[in-house]
């Protein structure tokens, strides 16, 4: 799985490296599948230096959320095909995927350039340290969601997807195709995380020059949040 969550950015490193910022879908999609906060940032920067950019600096961070999205979509997916893919997750990810890329679609300004100065993930210590986090997040989600039920995992998934929504979905789906528990708990687990990471980029945006910006964003995040907490509240019941 280490392997599997670093190829992916692997191979978007190489196609911004390739293509540049030639336009927001290479900026936001494939920038925010090697690196999601590195668009944010970005982005920031270029507002900072260019206040017109604010125009499509919001279709670039969605985006970027919705490839977060689609990453621990595909994580949630691919590694449970044995056991029983993860269908309950299916639904409020491709919420958030496809209500980020229609918001994106509807503002974006998709002429616009953007350079991204994102580090190489050719290392292996930077392998080795998701790999890292990814096992404290197994042992601690496993141990919260023991002692403390679904409510104990899903708290450990918000606090971790603050830093790694990738980290806290692929710990979901190993405790899954462990038996230790089921659909139900792995998605309201991988959907927090997923949320999680969302708010976080609301956040880092708050902290930009364009306040309106900020504004937009949130607006957009929570409200695409708020359909995809919806479809899980359904499926739930």
């Amino acid at each position: 799985m280490v392997v599997f969550v670093a190829g992916i950015g692997i191979v978007n490193y190489a196609i911004v490296r390739s293509y540049g910022g030639r336009g927001i879908v290479v900026t936001g999609f494939f920038g925010g599948l090697a690196s999601s906060t590195a668009v944010v940032g970005t982005m920031l920067d270029h507002v900072d230096q260019h206040p017109a950019a604010a125009t499509y600096a919001l279709a670039a961070i969605l985006l970027a959320d919705a490839a977060m999205a689609f990453r621990n979509l595909l994580i949630a997916l691919v590694f449970t095909l044995q056991e029983g893919a993860l269908l309950a997750a299916l639904v409020p990810l491709v919420v958030i995927v496809v209500g980020t890329v229609a918001v994106a679609t509807y503002t974006a300004d998709w002429s616009a350039s953007v350079e991204m100065d994102l580090e190489s993930p050719f290392s292996l210590r930077n392998a080795l340290g998701f790999g890292g986090v990814f096992l404290v997040i197994v042992v601690v989600g496993g141990v919260a969601s023991a002692r403390f039920g679904s409510a104990g995992l899903a708290v450990t998934s918000a606090v971790t997807g603050l830093v790694s929504s990738a980290g806290a979905t692929t710990s979901a789906v190993l405790l899954y195709r462990a038996g230790d528990i089921g659909q139900q708990t792995a998605m309201v687990s991988i959907l927090t995380a997923t949320a999680a990471s969302v708010l976080v980029k609301a956040a880092l945006t708050a902290t930009g020059p364009d306040r309106r910006l900020a504004g937009r964003v949130a607006l957009w995040s929570v409200a695409v949040l708020a359909v995809a907490g919806l479809s899980a509240v359904v499926l739930l019941v």
